[in-house]
C-alpha cells in the first residue's frame, strides 16, 4: 500500500469515528441526546468478624474467617452481636443474605436487617423478616435470605440508620460443632441514569 492510499485510509477512519461522536452527542438534524432510567442492584457487604456483642461477658472468636461464639460466655447471656451497614438514601432493599457455617444438628444462628431511629427513643424496627440457619440447615457452609418488608424496603437515611442483628449461641456441647457466620449482603436497587441516542420525529 503507499503513502497515498493510507493516507485517504486514515482520513476515511478519522471521519467514521467523527460522525459516530457527532451522532452520539446528538448534533447531527434529526438525533437528540437523551437519558433513560434504568434499575441497578448494588451490592453491600458486612464482615461478621468486625461485629460487636452487645453485652461484654460474651466471649467470642472473630481472628479467623468466621466470627464465634466461644466457651466462657455467661451462662444465660443472649449472644447477640450488631454491626452498623451504610446503605444509599433512597434505594429500595430487594434482598438480604447471610452467609455462614452450621454443622451443629441442635444449635442455629439467626439474623435480622434492623433499621433504628435516629430520633427520639432509638427503638430498632424490623426491616426483614427472622432468618435461621436452622432451616436452611445442611451440615456445613450455607446461604440463607432474610425476605424484606416492603413497606420498611425503602433507605431513609435522614430519619434511621440501619444494622444487622445476630444470635449465634454457643456450639452444642459436647461435642462442639462448628456454627459460625461469614457475611451478610445486602442488596439494594436504585435508578440510574443512562444516555439514549433517540431520532425526532418530524
Amino acid at each position: 500500500m503507499n503513502i497515498r492510499k493510507t493516507v485517504i485510509l486514515i482520513l476515511v477512519v478519522q471521519a467514521t469515528i467523527l460522525a459516530t461522536v457527532v451522532v452520539l452527542l446528538g448534533f447531527v438534524p434529526g438525533i437528540a441526546a437523551q437519558s433513560a432510567m434504568a434499575d441497578s442492584v448494588q451490592h453491600f457487604s458486612l464482615l461478621a468478624s468486625t461485629m460487636q456483642p452487645l453485652d461484654s461477658s460474651i466471649r467470642y472468636n472473630n481472628t479467623g474467617v468466621f466470627l464465634k461464639t466461644i466457651q466462657g460466655s455467661t451462662i444465660n447471656t443472649s449472644t447477640a452481636y450488631v454491626g452498623q451497614v451504610d446503605l444509599p438514601n433512597g434505594a429500595r432493599i430487594v434482598g438480604v443474605r447471610g452467609f455462614g457455617l452450621d454443622s451443629d444438628p441442635i444449635f442455629e444462628f439467626a439474623f435480622q436487617l434492623y433499621r433504628y431511629n435516629l430520633y427520639g427513643n432509638p427503638v430498632g424496627s424490623p426491616v426483614t423478616s427472622l432468618a435461621s440457619s436452622g432451616a436452611y440447615f445442611q451440615d456445613g457452609k450455607i446461604v440463607m435470605s432474610a425476605p424484606v418488608y416492603s413497606d420498611m424496603a425503602v433507605i431513609d437515611n435522614d430519619q434511621y440508620s440501619y444494622g444487622i442483628l445476630l444470635t449465634l449461641p454457643v456450639p452444642y456441647s459436647p461435642p462442639y460443632q462448628d456454627l459460625g457466620v461469614l457475611r451478610f449482603v445486602v442488596d439494594a436497587g436504585y435508578s440510574v441514569q443512562l444516555p439514549l441516542v433517540q431520532k425526532n420525529a418530524r
